[in-house]
């Protein structure tokens, strides 16, 4: 982490290990998250899809945000520089 971290990890969403769920699923729905995470924070999506999408796949939006939140405060507070930025996210220079 010394190099700095990618503008959408403090974002990401993870694969869910739960016995109950069939993995190659849980990886398309990963896959279909991280998509609409992705797009939704580039502007061509508005939030709602991504909350709704969250919400859809048995993930609480505002836990998601409660932890996004921690996560974009630790990176802030610890002046952890964005190593990249290929999303193409609006980020302020540290």
């Amino acid at each position: 982490m010394a190099n700095g971290i990618d503008a959408l990890d403090p974002f990401m969403t993870w694969f869910r290990e739960d016995p109950n769920l069939d993995p190659a699923v849980e990886a398309a729905m990963l896959a279909e998250r991280q998509d609409i995470l992705q797009r939704t924070l580039t502007d061509d999506l508005p939030g709602e899809a991504l909350l709704e999408c969250l919400l859809e796949q048995g993930i609480n939006p505002d836990h998601w945000l409660d932890v996004t939140t921690e996560n974009l405060n630790y990176v802030i507070d610890n002046g952890i520089p964005f190593a990249s930025n290929e999303a193409g996210i609006l980020l302020p220079v540290h």
